[in-house]
């Protein structure tokens, strides 16, 4: 049992602009028209957090490597409009990503909502993907699941709820094995 939402995600385009290209994913799966693109988030940020002087840059999109750096995706799904509440994962007791929320993800989901979720990492920072559907399977220990899109390495996986972001992620793009925990969710809405 469970569901899937028709998701895409692009690469994202600089090594810290996972914030960007989720914030354009979740912006384009709600309007397929949406004019937003990568740079055009990094420069509504930019613009919104005063940053271009911090910077020392003007536009995002003539000098993405000036703007490549970590941000909130709170602010970029705000600039997009597609914002709609944040929670902190609190594991329980046993270390497992919390019933109740695995609950609300995929009531989110059945609304055709996809979650955007951050990604802890063991050395420190963050990582952001995308929750767009959810499966259920009887008599499987490892069960439930999250099927998320990531754009680092624009793959679609389908991960143990319970599992860390390293089992999940064996891919090596030149950081090597990404190791972390789910930290927190972030709804979506249309605009």
């Amino acid at each position: 049992m469970g569901k899937r939402l028709k998701f895409t995600i692009d690469d994202q385009c600089g090594n810290y602009w996972c914030w960007a290209a989720v914030a354009v994913g979740v912006s384009k799966y709600y309007s397929r028209s949406s004019p937003w693109t990568q740079c055009g988030v990094a420069n509504a940020l930019f613009e919104y957090k005063n940053l271009f002087k911090k910077y020392k840059v003007k536009d995002c999109c003539k000098n993405p490597d000036k703007c490549d750096h970590p941000e909130n995706l709170e602010n970029a799904l705000t600039c997009t409009q597609n914002y709609a509440g944040k929670s902190h994962i609190k594991k329980s007791s046993d270390g497992k990503f919390p019933q109740e929320l695995f609950e609300e993800v995929c009531r989110e989901i059945d609304k055709r909502r996809p979650v955007a979720a951050r990604i802890g990492l063991e050395g420190g920072g963050g990582h952001f993907v995308v929750i767009y559907g959810y499966e259920t399977v009887t008599h499987d220990p490892q069960s439930p699941y999250f099927v998320a899109a990531d754009p680092y390495y624009v793959i679609h996986s389908t991960m143990p709820v319970s599992e860390n972001y390293g089992d999940y992620n064996k891919h090596d793009k030149g950081w090597g094995v990404i190791d972390g925990r789910w930290t927190d969710i972030f709804f979506t809405k249309g605009e």
